[in-house]
């Protein structure tokens, strides 16, 4: 049976969650669809009801991931 995360809070370390908060498009996104900071956020659901990552929210966690792991292979 496959896992199936409710929240990001399950998926993301309470750091991540922060930089993910900290992101303006992230924050605007997340409270548009009424969820708090300092509480659980909801991952998104498709019709069928299946967590889906919005555009969004693979941006940032795409810039989190190269930050983290590839700061010092990139070029200035």
């Amino acid at each position: 049976m496959p896992v199936s995360f409710k929240y990001w809070d399950d998926c993301l370390d309470p750091d991540d969650m922060r930089l993910m908060w900290a992101d303006p498009h992230v924050s605007k996104e997340w409270t548009d669809a009424g969820e708090e900071q300092g509480q659980k956020v909801h991952l998104s659901r498709d019709p069928d009801g299946e967590a889906y990552l919005t555009q969004t929210e693979i941006m940032v966690v795409a810039a989190i991931t190269v930050q983290r792991h590839f700061k010092s292979q990139l070029d200035p």
